[in-house]
């Protein structure tokens, strides 16, 4: 299977010699797979013939370890998942990167969030009703029923006013 796909994608590996298996598989899914499935295909479903792709590379270079290390993160991040019916923590368990990310390393990402986070609190951003853009209410953080009672206050104040004059 690895041959037909190193055919398939053309990327004839150049050298002195050519393995039995050669580490394609990705390649192939990503050349090949991917662009013919893609409007068949789900995220779920390619985040799976990733790990696979990439485990059957690192098996054909002979990192049987590693390869197992990849398919046990992802079956401990499909079992976080289908606990918490999400993947909000469960992206973290795997070892291959986030569909989102591009150029960017885990390390720089989540330096660049610190950064970002820590900026916003200079700022004064983590104020909770500068959030939206609005101002903080007025009347000394009273809720909105003493917010109206207090202009109820003021034209009953008005009216006296005039009553007295």
């Amino acid at each position: 299977m690895l041959l037909k796909m190193s055919q398939a994608t053309a990327r004839g590996l150049e050298g002195a010699s050519k393995p039995k298996t050669p580490p394609v598989a990705m390649n192939h899914l990503l050349m090949v797979l991917q662009p013919s499935l893609q409007s068949k295909i789900g995220m779920r479903t390619l985040r799976e013939m990733k790990t696979l792709a990439q485990c059957l590379d690192w098996l054909a270079q002979g990192q049987v370890g590693r390869g197992a290390d990849l398919l046990g993160q992802r079956l401990k991040a499909l079992e976080r998942a289908t606990v918490e019916a999400h993947w909000n923590s469960a992206q973290f368990l795997e070892l291959l990167p986030p569909e989102s990310s591009a150029l960017l390393e885990r390390d720089e990402e989540l330096y660049l969030a610190q950064e970002f986070l820590t900026d916003q609190k200079i700022k004064g951003y983590d104020r909770p009703y500068r959030s939206k853009g609005r101002d903080a209410p007025k009347g000394g953080g009273k809720g909105k029923e003493a917010q109206k009672g207090e202009k109820g206050k003021g034209k009953e104040r008005k009216g006296r006013d005039k009553e007295e004059k």
